[in-house]
């Protein structure tokens, strides 16, 4: 089973997007997953995790160019504040692919 979530937490928020199916997480549908994470916030917090989400989406490019990323944790700060962060977490399987 692969599994894991795309989060954005600090803020006030404590948002995710999980997954957990038996075939890994293709790119694309990473990339919709973090959108919709995005969105879920309101236009103050795009602008403050703008930054934070493109790195987010910068390394799932690079793990779909690897051939995708097997468990994982990446957070990404939001620059200035020690609380904001869009997190990647691939506990089980690949993603990314």
């Amino acid at each position: 089973m692969h599994r894991g979530r795309l989060q954005s937490q600090g803020g006030g928020l404590n948002d995710s997007k999980p997954w957990a199916q038996p075939v890994p997480l293709k790119h694309k549908t990473s990339i919709g997953m973090s959108h919709a994470l995005e969105a879920m916030t309101n236009s103050k917090e795009q602008k403050l995790r703008a930054a934070a989400h493109a790195k987010s989406r910068a390394f799932m490019d690079a793990a779909k160019a690897a051939g995708g990323v097997g468990p994982t944790s990446k957070t990404y700060m939001v620059k200035g504040d020690p609380h904001r962060r869009v997190d990647i977490e691939v506990r089980n399987g690949k993603a990314f692919e």
